[in-house]
């Protein structure tokens, strides 16, 4: 998931682009610490357990585990995505 901060333009209102951090912990694919390379050569990757404000660095599409949150720090319009399974 992803909270977004929306800002009004003139009679319309444009979500930003950068999602405001998420705390907790998400499971995503993440490079074997092994080093370890796949058929074609490329980084094996493992599904590892990381912060969920650095997840998506690693995977578009990280599972947020449990507990997950965002903390609003200011007074606004906030627009929330949700992919589903």
């Amino acid at each position: 998931f992803g909270v977004f901060k929306v800002n009004k333009d003139g009679d319309k209102y444009v979500v930003t682009e950068e999602a405001l951090p998420i705390s907790g912990q998400a499971e995503a694919m993440v490079p074997d610490p092994s080093g370890a390379l796949d058929d074609q050569g490329y980084p094996q990757m493992i599904i590892s357990t990381v912060d969920a404000n650095v997840a998506t660095e690693y995977d578009d599409f990280p599972n947020y585990l449990p507990g997950c949150s965002v903390t609003l720090t200011e007074p606004g319009i906030t627009h929330l995505s949700v992919m589903g399974q």
